[in-house]
């Protein structure tokens, strides 16, 4: 099936396109009669545009769309790209529900004056529960979510089971360090680790696709979890002292500054990100140990 020119093969039925806006991952899932399936499309408004044209200009049209979790970059949608449904976790669909200005309407109205651009607001977020068993109805190939928490509540992984594709959402990626959700979850390293564990025990993935970076392999997904889960180790390992001692934000920042992982230098956002991980892991243990 041809797709697009902007679209990128990776299987014989998934294509990928990348934003110029955080390097964000989007997923086209070929299916039957010229359906094809969404994962996380955007993010700028020409991109959604772009895509639709191009869809259309290829005989295709949007039968699903599907949203790996509930921040604002990961629920777009465009005019163009018709009125399908879109599909997320029970747990994502009612965090939207209840945070929606928090998560969509006030970061597209920031980003919007940003970048000089006007997103779509009112068909962002417009989420539905997919069956309780994850498998994605559309006319297409099995696809499933993979609950694997811990970026945010009810985040999970999208498998194209047939071509052993996992959109992983962001999670394992290359330019990225862990980014836990520190105050939405009551145990966000526990949960950041055991969405960790639900990626790396899923067998026969061929290619793993992060929400922000690259594709890799199989090999490259072990990798990327090893590397993640060496980085929640060594950012505990680094806060949990100055939490124990009773230290403040800037403590924790500074004794994180010892965290050796080569994408805190690769990319400009992790260095600041990282910092808000020392702060967020330093509030979580404070909180968790007044509640003892």
């Amino acid at each position: 099936m041809a797709i697009a020119s902007r679209l990128t093969a990776i299987s014989p039925a998934v294509r990928l396109t990348s934003s110029a806006l955080y390097r964000t991952a989007s997923g086209v899932v070929a299916g039957r009669d010229g359906a094809v399936l969404l994962v996380d499309p955007g993010v700028l408004p020409d991109e959604l545009s772009g895509l639709a044209a191009e869809l259309t200009a290829a005989g295709l049209r949007p039968a699903a769309g599907v949203a790996t979790h509930a921040h604002w970059d990961h629920v777009l949608w465009a005019e163009g790209l018709g009125a399908a449904p879109r599909f997320a976790t029970r747990a994502t669909v009612e965090l939207v529900a209840a945070r929606r200005r928090d998560l969509v309407e006030r970061p597209l109205a920031e980003w919007g004056d940003e970048h000089y651009v006007r997103f779509d607001t009112e068909l962002a977020g417009r989420l539905e529960a997919a069956p309780a068993d994850g498998t994605i109805p559309w006319p297409g190939p099995p696809v499933r979510l993979v609950p694997a928490g811990g970026h945010c509540p009810g985040h999970a992984a999208v498998l194209v089971e047939h071509d052993r594709v996992l959109f992983a959402g962001d999670m394992v990626s290359e330019l990225e360090v862990p980014l836990p959700e520190w105050e939405l979850e009551p145990d966000p390293l526990g949960a950041y680790r055991r969405g960790l564990d639900a990626l790396a025990g899923l067998a026969g993935v061929a290619l793993v696709v992060p929400g922000h970076g690259s594709p890799g392999d199989a090999a490259e997904l072990r990798r990327r979890v090893d590397a993640d889960r060496r980085y929640l180790d060594a950012l505990e390992a680094a806060v949990a002292p100055v939490a124990a001692a009773g230290g403040d934000a800037e403590a924790a920042v500074a004794a994180a500054a010892g965290v050796d992982d080569p994408r805190l230098a690769g990319w400009p956002p992790m260095a600041g990100a990282h910092a808000g991980n020392a702060r967020g892991l330093l509030a979580s243990l404070t909180l968790a140990g007044g509640r003892r």
